[in-house]
């Protein structure tokens, strides 16, 4: 079952929160895209292509952020949902590897939390980050 459109042509998840996101490896931006509807970020599938390529799937969009062999991120690491022009519930799909937010709080595996733009999410090795920030 593919996406439901409205008479605009637009996905009814397609509106504006004003956040975007950016993901820096080395601190170089390597992809950024508004943050429309949920995305969940992970590492390669096998059928998958290569990374930063963004899928789009019925209920949310994903973005492959690291080569199969990156064991520091996970197939299906982080999920963030946009909830208003002013937060992202950001959570931790992964098993085994924390998510840091700026630095110094850990999310858990399985945890949840809601989360105000400006944000820096570090995944997996230290030199691969997240940003989350106003449009």
């Amino acid at each position: 079952m593919g996406p439901s459109t409205q008479a605009n042509g637009n996905s009814p998840d397609d509106r504006s929160f004003g956040i975007t996101l950016t993901i820096l490896v080395a601190g170089k931006a390597v992809f950024s895209s508004e943050l429309n509807r949920p995305l969940e970020l992970g590492r390669q599938r096998m059928e998958e292509a290569s990374p930063y390529a963004q899928i789009e799937m019925d209920d949310a969009d994903r973005v492959v952020i690291a080569e199969l062999s990156e064991s520091t991120i996970s197939r299906r690491h982080v999920a963030l949902v946009p909830v208003s022009s002013h937060s992202v519930r950001v959570t931790n799909l992964s098993s085994v590897n924390t998510i840091w937010v700026d630095s110094s709080r850990p999310l858990e595996t399985g945890a949840s939390c809601e989360l105000e733009p400006p944000v820096v999410l570090t995944l997996g090795n230290v030199d691969r980050a997240i940003l989350l920030y106003p449009t």
